[in-house]
């Protein structure tokens, strides 16, 4: 069966929650294929959501942020290994799509991390892991599994599933499967320091990216509310009457999670 008359069963069937997630896969392939560079084939793509996942540590987080190909191979080695499978490089590059040339970069730095068997590569030119986790002890680590963290994983990078993990950890506190709170006491504060890592405008980008692909408005998971305090100081005038006189105003903006994911 096509996947436009699956659509059409599940309009039949009025299988809402099937018809987003239908239009949420479609926008995320649409939006990958849109990629220039760093892509792989379609069904492969389809598999590492499906079952990739990732456990990793702070360290490790901030170590490999820039290195998404090596991240990709890690997980693809493993969801393969999970099958009895053992890739090689070959299998990578002709069988998967990966490109040659970031397939030797990242296969180079993962046995330099100790991520990679560096013996059995030169013995059988198979892939094998020396670390099924990138965990290290006494850190705090987040596991990136499901179909949502893998598809900010591929098209928003380490950062943006680290920070979307916990943000849906955080969200279980809200009440109910999917819940809008308009109660200050039921949102979950997000302040810019809690990003440790990012900008406020990266913050923001990561944010919309979130929507895009849970296929929300960025004002159905998060809200700003602003203040304004005005400030005075008490001075005496000539005469000796004290009164207050306008200094100058502070404004503040307060962000909230308000959907639980």
């Amino acid at each position: 069966m096509g996947a436009w008359s699956e659509l059409k069963l599940m309009e039949d069937g009025c299988d809402y929650k099937s018809i987003k997630d239908f239009y949420n896969n479609l926008n995320f392939e649409k939006k990958y294929n849109q990629k220039k560079y760093d892509k792989q084939n379609l069904d492969h793509i389809k598999k590492f959501i499906k079952s990739g996942k990732l456990v990793i540590s702070e360290s490790w987080k901030n170590k490999l942020s820039r290195d998404l190909v090596l991240l990709k191979i890690f997980i693809t080695i493993r969801i393969y290994k999970n099958s009895n499978i053992n890739l090689s490089k070959n299998d990578l590059i002709n069988e998967l799509g990966f490109k040659k040339s970031t397939v030797n970069l990242a296969i180079k730095k993962m046995v330099d991390l100790n991520m990679l068997d560096e013996e059995f590569l030169k013995e059988k030119n198979l892939l094998k892991l020396r670390k099924i986790n990138l965990r290290k002890k006494g850190e705090i680590y987040v596991v990136i599994k499901g179909y949502n963290e893998m598809k900010i994983l591929l098209l928003l990078g380490l950062k943006s599933a680290w920070w979307f993990t916990i943000e849906k950890f955080k969200s279980k506190a809200l009440f109910g499967k999917k819940f809008y709170s308009h109660k200050l006491s039921q949102k979950i504060v997000l302040q810019n320091n809690f990003f440790d890592d990012l900008s406020r405008s990266q913050i923001y980008k990561m944010h919309c990216g979130f929507a895009d692909i849970l296929g929300v408005n960025l004002k159905e998971i998060y809200m700003v509310v602003r203040t304004i305090k005005k400030k005075f100081i008490t001075i005496k005038n000539k005469t000796g009457k004290m009164f207050k006189k306008f200094i100058g105003s502070d404004f503040k903006s307060q962000r909230y999670l308000i959907m639980k994911f």
